[in-house]
């Protein structure tokens, strides 16, 4: 059980840096003022507003909960993967980390009870993604239903007839 959640939880994060670009593709979710932060020898530091950066640092070192084990990666600096890692990289993981356990059950709850200003920004991010219009590619089928496979034999028959047109003398 423990792999499984493991697996589930490294799934959500990878989503949360897909999510992190979702509402427009020159800004981020992580490059909000909430997740201002510096590197100080080595250790990691909120710089102000960074509301929710020094909520999740302040947990992580004062607490022994799910989400201070998750803010292992990237927090803990004695790991070189982490301590080798520039201030937007931080902002990004820890980003993700946040939008990870935001979506495992219960995290959203415990984020309301333990980190109000990160369960605040989470829930807009949770808002805004619900609220993305994704546009449809102009190949798309029409009234496709979710999990339709398209018939690939109309489809195909479609390119032969166009072919045949175009092959066709005048």
């Amino acid at each position: 059980m423990e792999e499984q959640l493991t697996a589930i939880t490294a799934t959500i994060h990878e989503v949360g840096h897909a999510v992190d670009t979702i509402h427009d593709s020159t800004t981020t979710f992580s490059g909000s003022p909430e997740f201002n932060l510096r590197r100080r020898n080595g250790e990691v530091v909120a710089m102000k507003p960074g509301s929710v950066v020094s909520e999740l640092i302040d947990h992580y070192f004062g607490e022994d909960s799910a989400l201070s084990q998750l803010l292992a990666y990237p927090l803990n600096s004695g790991n070189k993967v982490n301590a080798a890692m520039g201030v937007d990289e931080l902002r990004e993981e820890l980003f993700a980390q946040a939008w990870a356990f935001s979506n495992l059950p219960g995290g959203m709850d415990f984020l309301r009870d333990n980190l109000p200003a990160t369960a605040a920004f989470m829930e807009t991010v949770h808002e805004q993604v619900k609220a993305t219009n994704y546009a449809r590619p102009q190949n798309a089928q029409q009234n496709a239903q979710p999990g339709q496979v398209p018939d690939r034999t109309q489809a195909a028959g479609n390119v032969v007839r166009a072919s045949r047109q175009a092959a066709a003398p005048t």
